[in-house]
């Protein structure tokens, strides 16, 4: 009964921390949009179920929101360039240099500034590669679970970085790795 009871209080912790769960089946996993209050950084909580017919990379694309500060209204206005100097120089049939000081006149120009600032959002679409080159090959009806955390740095910043946990399976070493544009998430079997 004790062990009847300590299961079932795992499933449902189980199921009530990760969301959705992804078989993994092909070589694209598209996430859509993942969650985010207003005024808060991105931040969702999945679990991926990888079988013996996981492709060895597969391409993660989401969306999320990003906070740009823009201008919400625009004047114009009349700004007046003053005049400047100028010496004009010539020579004449002799050889000789004759320097003048011209001044030029100053003119207005029209001018766009901005009134009021205000946020919007702007949604952006990030790719992060799900690398299992080096995880272990799978028996024919074996599966391995893991969670994934996606984390927004700020609201503000179009970086997002991942972390992964093994829930069932082999023991993982699961490492966030970015070079230039190419984010992975490569899993290594220990």
């Amino acid at each position: 009964m004790k062990l009847l009871l300590a299961l079932a209080l795992t499933l449902s912790a189980f199921s009530a921390h990760a969301g959705r769960v992804f078989n993994l089946e092909s070589d694209t996993l598209n996430l859509g949009e993942i969650s985010q209050s207003r005024g808060s950084s991105a931040i969702e909580t999945f679990q991926i179920v990888r079988g013996r017919n996981t492709p060895d990379k597969i391409d993660m694309l989401f969306n999320f929101k990003e906070t740009v500060n823009v201008c919400m209204e625009w004047d114009y206005r009349q700004v007046w360039r003053p005049g400047f100097p100028e010496t004009v120089c010539h020579t004449d049939r002799r050889g000789n240099t004759h320097c003048t000081t011209i001044n030029r006149g100053g003119y207005f120009e029209t001018e766009r500034y901005c009134v009021r600032y205000g946020e919007t959002y702007d949604v952006t679409t990030k790719r992060i590669i799900l690398d299992f080159d080096k995880a272990r090959t799978l028996a024919a009806d074996e599966k391995e679970v893991f969670e994934v955390t996606l984390f927004q740095k700020r609201e503000t910043s179009t970086k997002v970085e991942a972390r992964g946990t093994t829930v069932q399976g082999s023991a993982y070493e699961i490492n966030y790795r970015t070079f230039l544009t190419k984010d992975r998430l490569v899993f290594k079997s220990k």
